[in-house]
This record gives structure tokens, C-alpha cells and sequence, in this order.
């Protein structure tokens, strides 16, 4: 999120809050407690969204802006929000579905979902009136489903109905059924959904307490009060994500299951991301990525990353969402060619164009982006040779490729794999366009 805590306008809103200002220092000690941080979390909630919130001390207070940062990241990968203007995009489909996996006693995730939504609707966008959203949270704790329900209820006017709090059996298998369920509702049929889950990132308290101990921070129990359930899991955040995983294969095929857009899930340690993108690989799902953000409500901030995956082909997401480097070569590829708009637009009529097509636009000054859609791999030996030899049985919805080509004033050239089932045909133009250069150069070799 761009916009930050301001502690003395906070303070201004709630004077009780001026009890924690270190004279010392002259800042604010809020995040030094417990109570400090469920205080300032009331306010903030209250002030930036209207939310009124009652916070177990005994349990997890939530950090609201990593918590904000995750909810805009989802509504845009859902093609529903742009942060560059602030706005809800107008799109054909109107009405979806969240699931919070793992809500919590305050639900945090769906209340604020539904804050940010309906305050962009008071800026004044014709689109946003239109966005129907409700939002399931579950959990399997029943204190937790009884906190969260009343944090539903004390702010009912603001919600009007659309989050319902369900408590779930601890069975991996049930994961989605109660999304399922739903989206099978009479009425529903048009409804999108996605998933969202902010697992317990720890195997037991002797790993918690051996990576709080790298922190400089002061000791956990003066930081963190949460239920065993809140931070440890059996096989921590990786066991958890991986069930995530193997649970949305399982129900492929499931009445409604197409509908769900995008299964994501935060990941609190950067050595889970290895072990959860090969995870993705060794299920055959092709369309997944991570994304990186660092967000907090003091200077500096923790690092955390998003794993999202999808089975619908036709919505991979933009280069901008790949932002981890040792992951981002799976969709976006930069590649070693200094190419102008003209020489990249001229290789591409160079083939045959009954089986792709191609738009472009101006972006910036000497800056494109070349939207290219193929129906077959018309760029490799392959095709050339099943047309001198007369084969009519190409295999056409496995060659299907969508690539967005973006060109620098640099003339850098950088690609993002935006549909098709094929890794391999995707890098396979890569280097089909990264030899048009070589093959420009001189280097004949070079080219596919």
C-alpha cells in the first residue's frame, strides 16, 4: 500500500494513543507491546476503514498494512483493480466470490476487502457500483468463528450482509467444498471466486523461537500473543501451502471448480518458495507465480512474498506481478537482443500470419508493448516440416501461445508468457526472436 500510518494524525483521532510517545526518543512506541499494537491496529482500522475491531489480547493482533498489501495484490490479479489509477477496471464479469482460508477471530482479510472496495466506490467510479463481492472466512477454531462472527456483526451496516464466517473440519480435503457449494448456488452461475490464506508459517515453537532469535527485535513473548493454532502447523507454512496445492488438483473437474480463478497463499519464509514452486511444477501447473513485497506500519518492514496459481490458461497475470528473481524466468524473459519496435513487428510478419495475430500501442515515448496471439508454432523447424510433409494431424490447442513483447527506449526487450499450456513454446520463441537478431547480425547459426 502507498500510504502509510501518519502517528500524529492517529493520535489526533484517538488522544488515548498519545500514552505510548517515548519522550526519549520522540516516536511513538506502539509496536514495543501488545496492547500498543492493538491499540494502534483499532485506530488505524477505525480511521483509514471504518472498521470497528475487537482484538483478543490473547490472540494474533493482525499487521494491517501487509494485510492491505495482500488484498490489493488479489483484487488486481483478479483484473479487478489497477493501483496506477486507483480504480476499479470496468470488466464484463461483475460478481465474485472470496474465500479466506484460515480467518481468524478479527476476519481481517475479508472486512478489509470489503473496506477497500466500497471506499473506492465513494471516490466516485461509476465501475465500482457495479462489483458484487461477498467473501467466505473459515476456520477451524470455534472461539476464533465466534470473535469473528461479532467482529462481522459490529460492523454490519459496512457490510451488509456479504461475509459469512463458517467454521470447517480440520480435514484437508474440505478445503473448497464450502466455496464449491456456493458457487453451485442457484443464482450463481456467473459468479468468479479466488482464495486467499495467510497460513501459520511455523512447525513447532522451538523453530519459531530459533528464527525470532536472528531478529533485532525485543523478546517474542513482549511482541506476540496468538494461539498455538495461529503460528504452528504440522509441516509449517510449506505442508500447509503444498495440501493448498494438492487439494485445488483433486477437485479439477468439480461442478463450478473453472470458476475459481486463483488459488493464493502468503508465505512467510523465502526457503518455502523453491520448495512450493516445485511443488506447482511436479502438479503440471504451468500457470503460477510469486510475488515480493515488503510493507509494514514502521520504517523497514518485513519481507513477504505471495504464491498464487491458477487452471484457467487465459488469465496469466502482467511481467509486473513476477518480482523474484530466481522465479521470474518462468513467465517474463528478458532476452539479449537490442531490437526496435520496427525489426520485432517485421520478424513477426515474417511469418506466416494465417495462425497469429498481433496489436500494438505506444505505451511512452519510443516505448511498445506487442500484444501477439499464435494458433500454432509457425516459428519453429517443426511447422516448416509438417507442411513440406503434408501433416494435417498439428496438434493446434497444445501450439496455442499469447506473448506480450515489451520494448524499451533502450530497444531492451523483455517477454511475458500470458496464455497457452506449453512452457517449452513459450521459451521456444524467446529464442526464435533472440536469433531474428542474431540472424540480422550475420550469425545464420544462430537462428531457429
Amino acid at each position: 500500500m502507498e500510504h502509510k500510518p501518519n502517528f500524529k494524525e492517529l493520535v489526533g483521532f484517538n488522544p488515548a494513543l498519545d500514552k505510548y510517545f517515548n519522550d526519549v526518543t520522540q516516536k511513538y512506541d506502539f509496536f514495543n507491546s501488545n496492547q500498543g499494537l492493538i491499540d494502534f491496529s483499532q485506530t488505524a482500522l477505525e480511521k483509514y476503514f471504518s472498521l470497528k475491531i475487537k482484538i483478543d489480547p490473547h490472540r494474533l493482533c493482525p499487521r494491517i498494512y501487509n494485510r492491505v498489501d495482500y488484498v490489493e495484490f488479489v483484487l488486481q490479479l483478479m483484473n479487478l483493480y489497477s493501483c496506477e489509477t486507483q480504480h476499479f477496471i470496468n470488466r464484463q464479469v461483475k460478481r465474485y466470490l472470496g474465500l479466506d482460508v484460515g480467518t481468524g477471530h478479527t476476519a481481517i482479510y475479508p472486512l478489509l476487502t470489503m473496506s477497500i472496495i466500497d471506499k473506492r466506490n465513494e471516490s466516485g467510479s461509476k465501475v465500482n457500483e457495479t462489483i458484487d463481492l461477498k467473501f467466505i472466512g473459515s476456520d477451524i477454531d470455534s472461539k476464533s468463528v465466534c470473535l469473528a462472527k461479532e467482529n462481522i456483526i459490529l460492523n454490519e451496516k459496512l457490510i451488509s450482509g456479504r461475509i459469512e464466517i463458517v467454521e470447517v473440519s480440520p480435514s484437508r480435503n474440505e478445503l473448497y467444498s464450502y466455496l464449491l457449494r456456493r458457487l453451485n448456488l442457484d443464482g450463481e452461475a456467473d459468479r468468479l471466486a479466488f482464495v486467499m490464506c495467510n497460513p501459520p508459517f511455523y512447525s513447532s515453537m522451538s523453530e519459531l523461537e530459533e528464527k525470532e532469535s536472528f531478529k533485532k527485535q525485543s523478546p517474542l513473548s513482549g511482541r506476540v500473543q496468538a494461539t498455538n493454532n495461529e503460528l504452528i502447523t504440522p509441516g509449517g507454512e510449506v505442508q500447509f501451502i503444498t495440501d493448498l496445492i494438492e487439494e485445488s488438483v483433486v477437485i479439477q473437474g468439480s461442478k463450478g471448480v473453472d470458476r475459481i480463478k486463483w488459488y493464493t497463499s502468503l508465505v512467510g519464509n523465502f526457503a518455502s518458495i523453491t520448495v512450493l514452486t516445485k511443488a506447482l511444477r511436479e502438479r503440471s501447473i504451468s500457470n503460477f507465480g510469486v510475488h515480493q513485497f515488503k510493507s509494514s506500519e514502521k520504517k523497514g518492514g518485513t519481507r513477504r512474498w505471495i504464491v498464487y496459481w491458477s487452471f484457467d490458461l487465459t488469465w496469466r497475470p502482467p511481467g509486473k506481478f513476477f518480482n523474484v528473481e530466481h522465479e521470474k524466468n518462468h513467465c517474463v524473459r528478458n532476452i539479449d537482443t537490442r531490437m526496435s519496435y520496427s525489426e520485432v513487428v517485421s520478424a513477426l510478419e515474417s511469418l506466416p500470419q494465417h495462425s497469429l495475430q498481433y496489436e500494438s500501442k505506444q505505451k511512452a515515448a519510443k516505448q511498445y508493448l506487442i500484444k501477439v496471439k499464435f494458433k500454432e508454432i509457425v516459428w519453429t523447424r517443426t511447422y516448416r516440416r509438417s507442411l513440406k510433409n503434408g501433416d494435417q494431424k498439428r496438434r493446434k490447442i497444445e501450439a496455442q501461445l499469447d506473448v506480450d513483447i515489451s520494448i524499451s527506449a533502450q530497444l531492451a526487450v523483455s517477454l511475458n508468457w500470458r496464455g497457452g499450456e506449453s512452457y517449452s513454446n513459450f521459451e521456444s520463441f524467446c529464442g526464435w526472436l533472440n536469433g531474428c537478431y542474431e540472424f540480422k547480425k550475420g550469425n545464420k547459426n544462430k537462428i531457429i
